[in-house]
């Protein structure tokens, strides 16, 4: 699995306006250099992971970005 990188003051509540999926992320991390998915929140990335961890930031006005 995928380590979670938190990229804005490490808020796990926080809730994601933005998820965007289905596409490798490319990362800065030698050790981890693609990830899945990447949640957004007020213009910031939020996190970026596996699909599972980044769908535990998705609320109910979260968009999905495929």
């Amino acid at each position: 699995m995928l380590p979670s990188f938190l990229a804005c003051g490490g808020n796990n509540n926080a809730t994601a306006d933005f998820i965007f999926q289905g596409g490798s992320v490319i990362t800065m991390d030698p050790n981890n250099s693609r990830a899945q998915a990447l949640a957004v929140k007020d213009g910031r990335i939020l996190s970026v992971g596996s699909l599972d961890q980044i769908k535990s930031f998705q609320g109910k006005t979260t968009q999905l970005v495929d």
